[in-house]
């Protein structure tokens, strides 16, 4: 399997395609005069909706953007990524579209794109290809504050080389900035470590981490005993010691006799 580069957050970006939802009422960030009928076609597989309400305020929308590296995704035959004759499948995006909708003290983000999948020369039709898509809502200084993970499959039917798929899903809201979110950004891309591939594989490794831990030794515990407080050695004379003198000094003479012994006659 071959991927983009992992999905993240950078400073800069490539812009995407931006279309405003005539459909989707409250986007009234930017032009969308010629991307309607486009919108409409993508969202609502009609040239000529019903005409939606007219927006009451005007909603600063962030712009939605494909993170660089991640625009597409590629699967090949076990050990032979990169491999074009071993390509199984691709998937990529094609448009874009956001809306934004005022909900009091916070604002409510949605997400629209669409995508293709294209069936290599290893590739199979009738079945269902996961594809896993990351999208963020990133502030002005690129720090996450929505990071959802979509999981959808894409259906290809027998005999069919390529599919479209979409995505149409609510990403959440986020309280309004005293600044706008002009130069906020919604960033989409393939997240290539949550593919079925990636997750199994890093399963399987914590299953055998597992398996070598229970067939490892077991190293027996050494039971060491504790220190023992070391004895200081007597700081006085003890009872069985002679009396010790300053050096130089002279030694006292011992009674010749004590209190109980007879006096000794000259």
């Amino acid at each position: 399997m071959r991927h983009g580069r992992r999905f993240g957050y950078s400073g800069a970006m490539r812009s995407g395609a931006c279309i405003a939802l005539l459909a989707l009422a409250g986007c009234a960030s930017g032009d969308s005069s010629g991307t309607d009928k486009l919108a409409n076609v993508l969202f609502l597989g009609s040239a000529n909706p019903p005409p939606a309400p007219a927006a009451t305020t005007e909603i600063d929308c962030p712009r939605v953007e494909i993170q660089p590296g991640t625009s597409s995704i590629q699967l090949f035959e076990r050990g032979k990524d990169g491999d074009a004759h071993s390509l199984r499948y691709q998937a990529s995006f094609g448009n874009l579209a956001r809306e934004c909708s005022d909900q009091g003290s916070e604002i409510g983000v949605r997400i629209g794109l669409t995508g293709r999948v294209i069936v290599g020369p290893k590739g199979t039709t009738g079945n269902s290809l996961p594809l896993p898509i990351r999208v963020a809502l990133v502030d002005t200084d690129s720090n996450p504050k929505i990071s959802r993970l979509f999981n959808i499959s894409a259906a290809i039917p027998s005999g069919q080389t390529n599919v479209d798929f979409q995505l149409i899903e609510d990403l959440g809201s986020v309280p309004k900035s005293e600044t706008g979110f002009s130069r906020w950004r919604i960033l989409v891309g393939f997240d290539s470590d949550a593919t079925p591939e990636r997750v199994n594989a890093r399963a399987e490794a914590a299953a055998a981490r597992r398996a070598r831990a229970a067939q490892a030794p077991v190293r027996p515990v050494v039971q060491r005993r504790p220190p023992q407080p070391r004895q200081s050695a007597p700081s006085g004379n003890g009872p069985n010691l002679p009396p010790i003198y300053p050096r130089g000094a002279p030694a006292q003479q011992q009674p010749s006799s004590g209190p109980n012994l007879p006096p000794i006659q000259p």
